[in-house]
């Protein structure tokens, strides 16, 4: 069952997979916003930080729909949404993989990686959370 549980934590588990059920929910979404006109900031369009009204809208959007143009547009508010809804308490995870240590062994690396991948997902979870809150 570890062995099972770690294969699929590597790959299906992570948001960019189109088999992620936030990926699922996303493409119902329509491709342009509903209620305010893109106007110049099309795909693919740089809209910097400092922007004002309209392009700021605009790079939001992007930004909660799952897209982006470049490395300092980050796409996952969309997703960080999405996980504050189905979010599990670290603590309640953490007591999980002490249970599992219990009955398979502290030093099992089928667990030792669970718990690697784990700490690198939570890692990722704080800090879409911090976003969220700015």
């Amino acid at each position: 069952m570890l062995e099972k549980l770690s294969q699929k934590s590597g790959g299906e588990l992570r948001h960019t997979n189109p088999r992620h059920p936030w990926q699922l929910v996303r493409v119902k979404f329509p491709a342009e916003p509903c209620t305010f006109g893109v106007g110049e900031f099309t795909d693919g369009v740089t809209i910097s930080v400092r922007a004002t009204c309209q392009a700021l809208l605009v790079r939001l959007w992007r930004q909660f729909q799952g897209t982006s143009t470049d490395a300092t547009e980050k796409a996952d508010l969309g997703f960080a949404l999405w996980e504050r809804r189905h979010w599990v308490k670290v603590s309640a995870i953490e007591a999980h993989f002490d249970d599992l240590a219990a009955r398979h062994g502290r030093r099992n690396p089928t667990l030792l990686k669970l718990h690697r991948l784990w700490q690198e997902y939570n890692r990722g979870r704080n800090y879409r959370a911090d976003r969220l809150r700015q």
